[in-house]
């Protein structure tokens, strides 16, 4: 049997992944659940009537749907930005997008659209993917058009501190993925697909980022081996 050859930054969240995206992350990424479940709760303290809600990246649309259904007494606008169109076309065939009429979808890359003032803004797991010289610019975007006491709630996947750090959260990382039933194989091929594609930092230097975006007030609210919740409000 030839084997698929794998190429290099070869990663994408377009052609049949929005369809075992949800199941894939779970396996993939530490406590996923409780990080979905953390923002959805945290998003009742900043969302209030006439409030306006940004989900960056919200892929197959499982945050923001939440997020509508725990704040649905509310007249809250939530928008989610998406730039892969398989993720958003997954997304409107959903009963909750058909049935409700405040959520509105962008299908664009984040760095190209104009942010309204907003309450929330929520990057859960996506800039990540974002090369790294663009990303301070989106975090000051994020601050100029947050409300004074609104919040960005920011999770990504990071670097350990120093080098041994690394390498025991790489081990562990990769002792997750086998107990969730992916091959050597496909860790290793998804290990390279990803190169250039996902470009994390350590914790520290996010915080740094936020600070130099404008944020003062920071917390971390969630650390799960190599994956970090940081909640920063304006």
């Amino acid at each position: 049997m030839v084997k698929k050859k794998i190429s290099s930054g070869s990663w994408t969240f377009g052609k049949n992944i929005p369809l075992s995206f949800d199941d894939h992350i779970k396996r993939s990424i530490p406590g996923y659940d409780v990080s979905l479940n953390l923002i959805t709760e945290l998003s009742t303290y900043f969302l209030t009537d006439n409030s306006i809600c940004y989900d960056v990246g919200f892929s197959t649309g499982k945050l923001i749907s939440n997020i509508y259904e725990i704040n649905k007494g509310k007249k809250i606008k939530l928008i989610g930005v998406e730039p892969e169109k398989k993720m958003v076309d997954f997304f409107k065939k959903t009963k909750i997008y058909r049935k409700s009429n405040n959520i509105k979808i962008i299908n664009k890359n984040i760095e190209n659209i104009r942010i309204e003032n907003c309450d929330l803004i929520i990057s859960h797991y996506t800039l990540q993917f974002i090369r790294q010289n663009l990303r301070i610019e989106i975090l000051k975007k994020f601050y100029d058009n947050l409300n004074l006491g609104g919040a960005f709630i920011f999770f990504e996947k990071v670097h350990g501190n120093n080098s041994r750090f690394e390498k025991i959260f790489s081990d562990l990382l990769t002792d997750f993925k086998l107990k969730n039933n992916f091959s050597d194989e496909e860790i290793v091929n998804k290990n390279k697909a990803i190169r250039g594609v996902l470009n994390p930092l350590s914790i520290n230097e996010n915080l740094a980022l936020l600070k130099r975006a404008g944020f003062k007030k920071l917390q971390i609210i969630y650390h799960n081996i190599n994956f970090a919740g940081i909640l920063a409000i304006k």
